[in-house]
C-alpha cells in the first residue's frame, strides 16, 4: 500500500473512532477480491461521501419530479455525529456525494441538504438532494432504490453494497438483534449478518438490499473489529441480563420507520401519526 493510501486510510478509521467531520475525500479502495463479490450491476443507486457510503431512496408515494432523498449512517452526518439521545433536524447542513455507476464508476456530483440525522435508537442521516429523481436519472441514468417498508428477517436474503470501497457483499440477514450498544450509543432491533459480508470501515451507509426485489432494507452501520465488548467500533448484542460479542459480525440499522414519516413533496414530517423516529 502507498504512503498515501495509508493516510488515507487513518483519516477513515479516526473518522469512525471519534466522528470527526469528513474534508475533502479519499480515493475509492478496489473491491475486495477475497470475498464473495456481488454480481455487476450492483452498484447502481449507491452515492460515495467523502468517508462514507449512501445512497438514493425513493418512498413509494415519492413522484418524478420530487426532489430526491439521500440516505446514509447518522455518524456520516458532514458536521459530525449526533450526541448520544440527539436529533438533529433542519439545520441546513450541505451534504454532498458523487453518484456511482452500475459497475462503480463515478458518474458525477449531487448536493443537497441534510433533513434529519441522529444516532439514538437507530443510526441515520436523511438528506434531500437538490436534483428530482427524474434529473438524476436523465443525466445519469440511474435508479433509486425503493425504499421498503418492512424490516429484514432472519435468512433473507440480502446484498451489502459499499460506494466508497466499491465493494458487494451478499450473504443472508442472520439476526434481529435486541439493542445493540456500542460506547454511549445504543440502537433497538439492529441487523447481523451471516459471516460472509464482512464489512469493515468506508462501508458505513451503504445500502442494504433485498437481493430479490432491490428494495432498500436497512443501513449498513457497524461490526465489531476486535471482539472487545460493548465498545466504540465493537458492539454487543444485549438481550435481558445477557451480553454477547461476536467478533468480525457486521450490523445495519433498520429502515422501515423512515417511509411513514415521509410527507408531500418528498419531505420529512416527524408529527405523521405514523411515524414513529425518534424527535427532538
Amino acid at each position: 500500500m502507498k504512503s498515501k493510501d495509508f493516510a488515507c486510510g487513518s483519516k477513515v478509521l479516526d473518522f469512525f473512532r471519534d466522528g470527526t467531520p469528513a474534508k475533502g475525500s479519499c480515493a475509492g479502495f478496489p473491491a475486495d477480491r477475497t470475498g464473495p463479490p456481488g454480481p455487476a450491476g450492483n452498484m447502481a443507486g449507491t452515492v460515495k461521501l467523502p468517508y462514507c457510503s449512501a445512497s438514493l431512496v425513493r418512498p413509494r408515494t415519492a413522484r418524478d419530479e420530487d426532489k430526491a432523498l439521500l440516505l446514509t449512517n447518522g455518524h456520516c452526518h458532514p458536521a459530525g455525529r449526533p450526541k448520544p439521545g440527539e436529533v438533529i433536524t433542519d439545520r441546513n447542513a450541505p451534504i454532498e456525494g458523487t453518484v456511482m455507476s452500475p459497475a462503480g464508476r463515478e458518474l458525477g456530483p449531487v448536493t443537497g441538504r441534510v433533513l434529519y440525522a441522529t444516532m439514538t435508537g437507530t443510526d441515520i442521516t436523511l438528506a434531500q438532494l437538490d436534483s428530482t429523481y427524474a434529473e438524476i436519472q436523465q443525466k445519469y441514468q440511474v435508479e433509486a432504490f425503493p425504499l421498503a417498508s418492512s424490516s429484514p428477517v432472519p435468512g433473507q436474503k440480502i446484498k451489502v453494497a459499499s460506494s466508497f470501497l466499491e465493494s458487494v457483499w451478499s450473504c443472508q440477514a442472520e439476526a434481529v438483534v435486541p439493542t445493540l450498544k456500542e460506547g454511549d450509543y445504543t440502537s433497538t432491533h439492529a441487523i447481523r449478518y451471516a459471516k460472509e459480508c464482512d464489512t469493515r470501515p468506508g462501508s458505513s451507509g451503504s445500502p442494504v438490499i433485498d437481493a430479490g426485489t432491490r428494495e432498500l432494507i436497512a443501513v449498513n452501520s457497524t461490526s465489531n473489529r476486535d471482539g472487545k465488548e460493548c465498545e466504540p467500533n465493537n458492539p454487543c448484542e444485549v438481550d435481558g441480563t445477557v451480553t454477547t460479542v461476536h467478533q468480525g459480525r457486521g450490523y445495519a440499522t433498520r429502515t422501515a420507520a423512515i417511509a411513514a414519516c415521509i410527507g408531500d413533496d418528498n419531505t420529512l414530517d416527524l408529527t405523521r401519526q405514523e411515524c414513529t423516529l425518534p424527535r427532538p
